[in-house]
C-alpha cells in the first residue's frame, strides 16, 4: 500500500504504518514549506502511483500547529485514478472547527475518510485517550467483527 504525506507527518502515523504491516519508512513525503504540505508536490507524488494510496494530512501539526489545505487534499483523493483514502491527523487541530475564529483552518475535514485525534491534548483526560472517526461505519464494524484463529490455547 502506498502512503503519501508531507515531511511533517507525525511519528504516530509512521508507527501505525508499521503496525498495519506497511512498514514505518514506506511513506513518500512531499515538501512542507512553512509547515503545510505543498499541494503541487503531493499531486506530483500521487501522479507517480498506479493503484490505491493513503493520503495523510495534518490539521494542527503537533510541532508548529500548521494545517494542510484539507479541501485540496480531498480533491486530490477524488481525482486519483487508483483509488485513495484521506486520513487527517487532527490531534491538535480537530477542535479548531468549534471556534468561529479558527474554523476556517479545518475546512474540508468533513470530506476525510478518517480523522484521528487525542482527547488528552484538549479535553483534559488521561494520556492515551485517542479516538478516530471514519466516514463509513461499516468499515469499522467489519474490522471489529472479524474473527481470528488463535493457536495454542485461549488468549487472556
Amino acid at each position: 500500500m502506498h502512503v503519501v504525506s508531507s515531511t511533517e507527518i507525525h511519528l504516530s502515523a509512521r508507527k501505525c504504518q508499521g503496525t498495519l504491516g506497511f512498514g514505518r519508512n514506506q511513506v513518500r513525503k512531499a515538501s512542507a514549506p512553512g509547515g503545510s504540505v505543498n499541494i503541487a508536490a503531493l499531486a506530483e507524488l500521487l501522479g507517480e502511483i498506479n493503484g490505491p494510496v493513503i493520503i495523510i494530512g495534518n490539521a494542527g501539526e503537533v510541532n508548529s500547529g500548521h494545517f494542510d489545505n484539507l479541501t485540496a487534499l480531498a480533491d486530490l483523493r477524488d481525482a486519483h485514478p487508483g483509488g485513495a483514502w484521506l486520513h487527517v491527523d487532527g490531534a491538535f487541530g480537530l477542535f479548531a472547527g468549534t471556534s468561529p475564529r479558527f474554523a476556517h483552518l479545518s475546512l474540508g475535514i468533513e470530506r476525510a475518510d478518517s480523522v484521528a485525534s487525542d482527547a488528552h491534548k484538549w479535553l483534559n483526560v488521561p494520556y492515551d485517550s485517542g479516538f478516530a472517526f471514519v466516514r463509513d461505519a461499516a468499515i469499522l464494524q467489519e474490522a471489529f467483527l472479524a474473527s481470528g484463529e488463535y493457536r495454542g490455547g485461549p488468549v487472556c
